[in-house]
């Protein structure tokens, strides 16, 4: 039986763009200071990515440059359906297939990234993610205070937990392109980590990264090294297991 389990973020990884940067385009869109207000919020991504901001305080400043309601999701969800890699909608067969053996993981909210995820073939229960509250008028009112990812410390945290309660299969390897998913290896919670460079290099990520991936099909390359095992495509028909 094949063994390991791959976890993937989701911004700038699974899709092309970073979530929160295009629904600010989107809320925005007929603001006089939309110009303004995005370049912000993308100044904030980027430092939470590189890590010289936290993944809490990045998350909380965005959050308070923008203002949406629920029905603001479905059209995200919409453009990031249209968003997502091409190296990994190449492989939505394969991803299919093995998708006992792949989680989500991301700083994201699960309102956006399970139905994108789903729609690639990955479980809506095995998408992990921050939540976000909203008020009896459906204003969004913030994050959910019990989103362990909204937190310094919530990547590798959750990934434990998921060690724990799912019994994922070692060795885990771990695909990100932030700041986040390298302190999940440097804490030990994954034993290995694909920088995933396709959208975004951050040099101080990829430093300290197993190896470095390019697309998803790099990824399948470097799961191989990494777990020594035979190739995906190998395994993408039923009964592959």
């Amino acid at each position: 039986m094949r063994r390991g389990t791959l976890i993937l973020d989701f911004d700038s990884t699974i899709v092309s763009v970073e979530a929160l940067d295009e629904l600010a385009r989107m809320v925005l869109k007929h603001s006089p200071t939309r110009d303004e207000v995005v370049a912000r919020i993308e100044a904030i991504t980027r430092a939470g990515m590189e890590g010289s901001m936290s993944i809490q305080e990045s998350l909380a400043q965005r959050m308070a440059l923008l203002s949406f309601s629920r029905e603001a999701l479905p059209p995200l969800i919409e453009h990031l359906r249209g968003c997502i890699t091409p190296s990994f909608a190449k492989h939505r067969e394969t991803i299919a297939h093995r998708s006992s053996r792949i989680h989500v993981v991301s700083g994201g909210f699960i309102e956006w990234v399970a139905p994108v995820c789903e729609s690639l073939g990955i479980l809506g229960a095995h998408c992990h993610a921050n939540r976000l509250r909203f008020d009896s008028r459906g204003q969004c009112a913030g994050i959910d205070p019990s989103s362990t990812l909204a937190r310094a410390g919530g990547k590798p945290q959750t990934i434990r937990q998921l060690r724990s309660d799912r019994g994922l299969y070692a060795p885990i390897v771990l695909v990100g392109d932030g700041a986040t998913d390298l302190e999940a290896k440097q804490a030990g919670a994954v034993e290995a980590f694909v920088a995933y460079t396709e959208h975004a290099h951050r040099p101080a990520v990829a430093a300290g990264a197993d190896a470095i991936a390019s697309s998803f099909d790099e990824v399948l390359q470097a799961w191989d090294r990494l777990t020594g095992e035979g190739s995906w495509a190998s395994y993408g028909t039923p009964g592959g297991d």
